[in-house]
């Protein structure tokens, strides 16, 4: 009985070494995520989406809903794809599961704004959301181009947001930043005028501490 219990014991810790190493194959390693963790997030990754495309390849590990979200999306493609055969549907089905991330995030972003004046909670989450779809940005960019359906990229909820929440914190230089990754990569907004004005406000700034130091 002895002997059988210590056969067991070590086919189980094979079995627990095969599954670690197995996921660790299945997820990547999801510890690189660019979006910080904040103390109201206790959500653990899931999983990783995993995004390849001519010359991009991207990950981004996944919350559960998030993963929830982006399985629904899938799902609604392979359904459009078994039952009906014109090309330019499939093609808009298959952006949409990308895009179904995006529109997440746009959700999630706005839902939190709203409060983000008054309550710190809130303005934490809207940080961690925006960061999340500018991160995502990349993918959302190639799933637009792709799409039959969209003729040019759409405003990004997320750079608007956060260039105004860097901007209102004095910021300016991130704020600058924010704008011109957002007209680089061609979303929707005056983001020229944006930097510029961050330009100004920086300018502005630095001539009021000159004429202290004079004073």
């Amino acid at each position: 009985m002895l002997h059988l219990l210590r056969v067991l014991f070590r086919y189980i810790q094979q079995l627990l070494s095969w599954s670690r190493s197995n996921l660790k194959k299945l997820w990547g390693d999801v510890g690189k995520r660019k979006r910080s963790s904040h103390e109201f997030d206790s959500s653990p990754y899931v999983a990783e989406l995993q995004y390849k495309d001519r010359d991009l390849d991207f990950r981004m590990p996944l919350t559960k809903a998030e993963a929830v979200v982006y399985n629904e999306a899938k799902q609604a493609y392979e359904n459009i794809k078994n039952s009906v055969t014109d090309s330019r549907t499939h093609d808009h089905w298959l952006a949409r599961k990308y895009l179904s991330l995006h529109d997440y995030f746009s959700r999630e972003i706005e839902r939190h704004a709203q409060k983000r004046k008054s309550d710190t909670i809130a303005a934490e989450k809207t940080i961690y959301f925006c960061e999340a779809q500018i991160e995502y940005a990349p993918v959302a960019v190639r799933a637009f181009a792709d799409d039959p359906m969209t003729e040019a990229l759409p405003a990004h909820l997320g750079y608007e947001t956060l260039y105004t929440i860097r901007a209102e914190q004095g910021e300016y230089g991130e704020a600058k930043h924010i704008a011109l990754t957002a007209w680089k990569q061609g979303w929707e907004g005056d983001w020229q005028a944006k930097a510029e004005r961050m330009d100004q406000s920086m300018s502005m700034r630095q001539a009021y501490t000159n004429q202290g130091k004079k004073g």
